[in-house]
């Protein structure tokens, strides 16, 4: 387990995440999407790190604008 996390680099939400998972998540529910809490909160964070998000739920995550979703 240490190789690993020693290899990747781990992100932690920061001062910016509330105000831009705020502003996701009312995006979302201004335009009628209905999206789970949690995706919401894995897309901000992938959204603020722009970092593309390795998914098999594309259809769920490609709702979200601004993040780069390749599907596995």
């Amino acid at each position: 387990m240490r190789k690993f996390c020693d290899a990747v680099d781990i992100a932690y939400p920061d001062a910016r995440f509330p105000l831009a998972y705020g502003r996701l998540l009312a995006l979302l529910q201004r335009v009628g999407q209905t999206v789970w809490t949690m995706d919401v909160l894995i897309a901000t964070a992938a959204i603020l790190d722009e970092a593309p998000l390795l998914t098999r739920n594309v259809r769920e995550f490609s709702r979200m604008p601004d993040l780069d979703v390749i599907e596995y």
